[in-house]
């Protein structure tokens, strides 16, 4: 028997597919327009509304995406839009959302940085660049390398992390496709800690400045003898709340 759909409120068939949530089923319809993968975050209709939402200002901020650094079918930054994009997905990413990132070759963390740390195991400067001593420098060289790969963290309401793949079979590292794939890593370190370091910075409370501009106005007329201390002092308990 069809049931109503919690999102659309047309038919939720178990002949043409349905997921049950919280609060009903979801029609196939639905879950093909959320690009619905099984996510414990996403089980009432008001997570789907929420999804629906999430992939509207999605597609609002890919059809504005203007890479101004470009590492094809890997990591692409729109610095004028603050944006990023990861491979070959329709997705792109504030450079706010972005918490850390790190990368792991054979298993190992050779490089890794992000929000409140420098970077450890190399050095970026200049924007998308070299990675002063290397993204290997300091490791104990090995002549083949079967793994490599960026990983990081996101700020994001239904993509918690990324992972970029850059080596997945047996290289020699004195060959030249490795020496191609390891300046290509260095570009995309550098990019990333770029994106960190543009990242907007808390603002000060002005409540608080306001208040500690007034405390230091009442102390120089104090300080003046234009005010009385005991005056000073209530004013300055008026404003501390105390």
């Amino acid at each position: 028997m069809a049931k109503t759909c919690a999102v659309c409120g047309g038919k939720a068939s178990i002949v043409t597919g349905r997921v049950e949530m919280q609060d009903g089923f979801v029609c196939r319809n639905c879950l093909e327009k959320s690009l619905w993968i099984s996510d414990p975050n996403c089980r009432t209709s008001k997570d789907f509304h929420a999804r629906f939402q999430y992939l509207e200002d999605s597609k609002k901020l890919f059809d504005t995406f203007n890479p101004t650094t470009n590492i094809p079918d890997f990591f692409q930054v729109d610095v004028n839009n603050r944006l990023f994009k990861i491979g070959k997905s329709s997705e792109c990413f504030l450079f706010d959302e972005l918490i850390n990132y790190e990368l792991i070759e054979d298993g190992e963390s050779v490089v890794r940085g992000g929000l409140g740390r420098a970077v450890v195991g190399g050095l970026a400067f200049g924007g998308v660049g070299a990675i002063v001593g290397g993204v290997t420098g300091g490791k104990k060289s090995k002549s083949i390398i079967t793994n490599m790969y960026i990983r990081g963290s996101l700020k994001n309401p239904w993509i918690k992390d990324f992972k970029i793949n850059i080596i997945d079979t047996e290289i020699k590292k004195n060959g030249w496709i490795y020496k191609n794939l390891k300046e290509m890593t260095e570009k995309i370190i550098s990019a990333l800690e770029m994106i960190i370091n543009q990242q907007e910075q808390p603002k000060p409370d002005n409540s608080q400045i306001s208040i500690t501009e007034e405390i230091r106005k009442f102390k120089q007329l104090l300080d003046e003898d234009i005010i009385s201390k005991e005056d000073y002092e209530t004013k300055k308990n008026q404003l501390l709340n105390l």
